[in-house]
């Protein structure tokens, strides 16, 4: 009976540090929204409205207020100074205001785009990245701007930088790279396998992204690849911004926020993003994403441990001799894994 109610805790923490982290921030939104951060400001775009609206973080209930209306389907946003940039995907151009005007102007800055989906400023050059994969940028200090493209990956990429490293959330093809832009023709680097990518940042060594699909965020280590799940149950997952250690998300009808200083990440408190296969299984299980060996211990649906051991992070654990039926794999009190044994 111990052993039961050991598991049984062990089952709900996981929960709870899943799922009990964020705060809604705005809700009933018309997204699909982006955010852009100018001081204490989240300005975000509402795709279906067509509007550029901000709040102020610092306040318990922000109250949203309307910057700009009559826009072709904002997606992405970039500050340069005062002035906004906004990547209107629908009109296939990128335009922007002066968030100083009391009026403000919405000025064309370059069309004839593929649905612009992502746009990153570095010093006077924007960065950004069309529907069908190409990464271009022209130079915002020219008044007839003229684009180069600097490489085509696949379709609906997002984009955000680190110094002169352009990381790159690659939605279809799966997967995070990053190229240097001081390089003359740039070519990939791979830093991670993420199943439909959607939302991208980055807080000094630290690289935040959202599984679309999987409605989970994590965190890579962008120094020692250490990757952490921080939070799941996300309602599809499609932006992200960070500030003061508090990752702003957008969700599909509102933007919540994540403390992460509430999360005791330098004391372990997270989740790592382990997976178990294939399930229901037959005689050999793996798990996935495993950075140094494991000690594990599998229980039956009564919580009697049936099996113990370590496991390498490319190792498998063999349950031939397991009966049929649901068990849970136990991963040093951190991750339960629950499977049924065929």
């Amino acid at each position: 009976m111990k052993q039961t109610y050991i598991l049984l805790i062990i089952i709900v923490l996981n929960i709870t540090l899943s799922n009990a982290q964020t705060m809604d921030l705005i809700t009933n939104l018309d997204c699909t929204c982006r955010l852009a951060f100018k001081g204490d400001e989240l300005y975000f775009s509402e795709y279906g409205s067509g509007k550029i609206s901000k709040i102020n973080v610092t306040e318990i209930n922000p109250v949203p207020t309307t910057i700009f209306t009559g826009l072709n389907g904002p997606t992405a946003l970039a500050f340069n100074g005062d002035e906004l940039y906004i990547a209107e995907a629908s009109g296939n151009k990128i335009s922007k205001i002066d968030i100083t005007d009391t009026t403000p102007v919405l000025t064309n800055v370059i069309s004839g785009l593929d649905w612009p989906y992502s746009i990153a400023i570095k010093d006077n050059e924007l960065y950004f990245t069309e529907f069908l994969g190409e990464i271009s940028k022209i130079n915002i200090s020219q008044t007839s701007p003229i684009q180069t493209t600097l490489l085509t990956l696949g379709r609906q990429n997002k984009i955000v930088f680190n110094g002169n490293d352009l990381y790159i959330a690659e939605f279809t093809l799966g997967k995070i790279t990053k190229i240097d832009i001081t390089d003359s023709t740039p070519n990939t680097v791979y830093i991670a396998s993420i199943d439909y990518p959607s939302g991208i940042t980055l807080d000094d060594e630290d690289l935040f992204f959202a599984h679309n699909y999987e409605n989970i965020i994590s965190k890579k280590n962008i120094i020692n690849d250490e990757e952490t799940t921080l939070v799941t149950g996300i309602n599809g997952p499609s932006d992200l911004e960070i500030k003061d250690n508090i990752l702003y998300i957008v969700q599909a009808d509102k933007i919540t926020k994540l403390d992460l200083s509430a999360l005791s990440i330098k004391n372990h408190n997270l989740i790592n993003r382990v997976k178990l296969f294939p399930n229901p299984v037959e005689d050999i299980i793996q798990v996935s994403h495993l950075t140094k060996d494991t000690n594990f211990k599998i229980y039956n649906i009564l919580g009697v441990q049936v099996l113990n051991g370590s496991l390498s992070k490319d190792g498998f654990i063999n349950i031939e001799h397991l009966n049929k039926g649901f068990y849970f794999l136990n991963l040093e009190n951190k991750n339960v894994l629950k499977f049924f044994k065929k």
